[in-house]
């Protein structure tokens, strides 16, 4: 399992949830949870974390946090 946080969690029917941990294992988003100071084995990815196709998690780098969508030039990625 690995874990990963960011400034923004986006999960689909809540919205944008502010510094979230997601824990993935084999691709699959096990669970979310708050950042709540340091994790042993956290990777700290900064922009947005997005939940897709029910448990799939993608990093969207950089990002406009005023206007909360991707600028020209964001990456998405899938996290492993």
């Amino acid at each position: 399992m690995r874990r990963y946080a960011s400034h923004y969690l986006y999960v689909p029917g809540c919205g944008f949830l502010k510094n979230q941990v997601v824990e993935v294992e084999q691709g699959c988003m096990i669970r979310y949870l708050p950042l709540e100071g340091e994790m042993a084995g956290t990777e700290w990815l900064p922009g947005v974390l997005r939940i897709e196709n029910g448990n799939l998690v993608f990093h969207y780098h950089p990002f406009d946090f005023n206007a909360m969508k991707p600028v020209s030039g964001t990456r998405r990625r899938q996290l492993p």
